[in-house]
């Protein structure tokens, strides 16, 4: 399982970027036949589609297939864990959020130093985050609006705090 995670996690966040299985072993820095086996076993499990180029594989990740989505899920909560860990601020103001906007939102992620909340009401949660006392800033949106910001900012440096699997499908229905 840990091999498969390291794998989705080179595709956590460049969305539509396709690697070859080459690439994909120095980026995890394991041996090609190893990560080639990985690979080939992803591939079966439809969580990477393969395009054969040349003499190659290319490979990409599927947001449609729920193991895939599962194994993005599980890679958020690690790194979740690893970021709030290293950055006590973070951890208080995202225990704040968490507790006060998660019946609000269908997911809280932390990019660009502030807070950036999906949800449905964009009203009612602009005010209650208002009402928090805060050392980071926020921002909020509907489906499409996040879909936007996705498209314009990617993923890079993203912490998905509450709302993992809220915060995948929508990512996968917006791909």
């Amino acid at each position: 399982m840990d091999s498969y995670i390291e794998i989705i996690s080179i595709f956590y966040k460049n969305l539509d970027r396709e690697y070859t299985i080459r690439q994909i072993s120095k980026q995890i820095k394991k041996s090609y036949a190893y990560t080639n086996i990985r690979c080939r076993e992803l591939i079966s499990q439809a969580v990477l589609s393969k395009k054969i180029v040349g003499a190659s594989i290319l490979c990409k990740l599927n947001y449609k297939n729920d193991k895939a989505l599962g194994l993005l899920i599980l890679n958020s909560i690690l790194e979740k864990t690893r970021e709030l860990d290293k950055d006590k601020k973070l951890a208080e103001d995202a225990a704040e959020i968490e507790l006060n906007i998660k019946w609000f939102s269908d997911s809280i992620f932390f990019a660009q130093n502030k807070f950036h909340i999906l949800c449905k009401n964009e009203l009612e949660c602009n005010q209650k985050l208002s009402a928090l006392d805060l050392k980071h800033g926020f921002a909020v949106y509907d489906k499409n609006s996040f879909k936007q910001y996705v498209k314009q900012h990617g993923l890079h440096d993203v912490v998905l705090i509450y709302g993992f699997e809220n915060f995948w499908r929508v990512i996968a229905d917006g791909i």
